[in-house]
């Protein structure tokens, strides 16, 4: 259905109402025509909605009307029955909801992909840098050539399953892991270990385990690798 041209008294009549300006006879016929002239309550309805975006978003101080009488008219240079204000006015309520419904849409988009939850690839990445260093300090030592006879039975043994990991070759390594943390009698090689059980975690997307390892972590060591933990303790809540 076409839109409804609006002369000039009848954009006076809408203004009016909008102002609360109509006399109460004229309210009763403006009313009156509302309920019987379908075309009528929907253009009214739209000077309605334009109103309302235009006090709430744009000049809340301003007039709720574009004047279309008086001294301050707005000239009809387009010889337009409805007029260059009531033009205006149609436009308006037509353009400011669809860019209010974009602008919506955009910071909804920006506010989803940066804040709807914890940012896990980057604190695995963190992760596992900081557990390949304590590993190559634990296993190697200052020594870049050290070999495996200078290692420890349960280094050997950790880095066996390391380097499955490094292979690719992750199956069971969670299970190991965790029998190898169970069973350890060297402390730092044990903490290695949970290093690298947290970092497996992460990369899986097991937050809750990961978790519950670095608490571990945090109340068995006061030291960096303690301060360690309860930093990313913080960045996973």
């Amino acid at each position: 259905m076409s839109a409804m041209r609006l002369n000039e008294n009848e954009l006076d009549l809408i203004r009016r109402f909008l102002d609360f300006d109509l006399s109460e006879k004229e309210l009763d016929g403006f009313e009156d025509r509302l309920d019987k002239d379908a075309a009528f309550k929907e253009e009214v309805g739209k000077f309605q909605l334009g109103d309302y975006i235009i006090n709430q978003f744009i000049h809340q101080d301003s007039p709720s009307y574009i004047p279309v009488s008086g001294d301050d008219a707005v000239s009809d240079t387009d010889n337009n029955p409805v007029g260059n204000a009531g033009k205006e006015r149609n436009w308006l309520a037509i353009l400011l909801p669809i860019l209010l419904v974009i602008g919506l849409a955009i910071a909804g988009y920006y506010f989803l992909t940066t804040n709807s939850e914890p940012p896990v690839e980057r604190i695995f990445a963190q992760t596992e840098e900081y557990t390949r260093s304590m590993t190559y300090d634990i296993m190697r030592g200052e020594e870049a050539a050290a070999t495996t006879t200078e290692m420890s039975p349960e280094q050997i043994q950790l880095k066996t399953i390391i380097d499955d990991l490094d292979a690719g070759n992750e199956t069971g390594a969670v299970g190991e892991l965790n029998s190898f943390v169970s069973n350890s009698k060297e402390a730092s090689t044990r903490e290695l270990a949970e290093w690298w059980l947290v970092s497996l975690y992460l990369k899986n997307g097991d937050v809750n385990n990961a978790k519950s390892v670095l608490q571990r972590i945090k109340d068995n060591d006061d030291y960096n690798s303690g301060k360690k933990a309860m930093e990313i303790l913080g960045e996973l809540k």
